[in-house]
């Protein structure tokens, strides 16, 4: 299986999810903003598109962000499954018809969610970090909520989710430094949210592979897309 990896930032790669993908005989091939994205998947078995700093609405990413949305868009045309990760589930929404706009309020740190397809979407603790809510595509089937913001949808092959599955305690250390206001709005010190996640981290590796799993059967084996169980 070969699978396109969009890694918008240096601290924000595919982590978990990439352990599994490799384990499971996935071959992956990352591109970077900076690197080049294409604007098609042809030769892609996959797509998967990470998380990033910036808003979707930014207007200074416009030049690497048009390139994405053509490549997503390039991907459905084809029928070429998508997994998004939070930036990566808002460019996947705008790309298909949806949109993006300011939350409430910052999700940072573990957070339980409500699922409404346990078999696709376990109830977690999951980790957020993010200040944007998705409004998804219109032909889109939410599969988890919370208070502020959709956390998961599927729409034809793609699946996308707006916590982080791949998250390790390396990467919890490198936002919190690079980001104190985000730090700030998960309620704990450094100390205690990189603790966190490393205690977390075996279950939270189980929870990847098994997300990783779903998609991956969902969409290439059964070709229909995501079993909504």
């Amino acid at each position: 299986m070969r699978v396109l990896v969009i890694e918008h930032e240096s601290d924000s790669g595919i982590g978990l999810l990439g352990e599994r993908a490799v384990a499971t005989g996935a071959e992956l091939e990352v591109v970077t903003p900076m690197g080049g994205i294409p604007v098609s998947a042809e030769g892609y078995d996959a797509v998967v598109t990470m998380g990033a700093s910036p808003s979707v609405n930014d207007a200074d990413i416009a030049p690497w962000f048009d390139r994405e949305t053509a490549l997503l868009r390039d991907a459905d045309r084809r029928g070429i499954p998508v997994l998004g990760v939070c930036f990566g589930a808002q460019a996947l929404a705008v790309a298909l018809g949806g949109s993006v706009s300011r939350a409430v309020q910052p999700e940072v740190g573990w957070k339980m969610v409500d699922t409404e397809a346990p078999g696709v979407i376990a109830e977690g603790p999951w980790f957020q970090w993010h200040v944007d809510a998705i409004t998804p595509p219109p032909q889109a089937t939410v599969l988890a909520t919370s208070d502020v913001s959709v956390q998961a949808y599927t729409v034809g092959p793609h699946l996308a989710v707006q916590f982080h599955p791949e998250v390790t305690a390396q990467q919890a250390r490198d936002w919190s430094t690079g980001d104190p206001a985000g730090l700030a709005a998960s309620g704990c010190t450094l100390q205690e949210l990189v603790a966190l996640t490393t205690d977390l981290e075996p279950d939270a590796r189980r929870r990847a592979a098994d997300l990783w799993d779903t998609f991956v059967i969902g969409a290439t084996e059964r070709g229909r897309g995501i079993a909504v169980l």
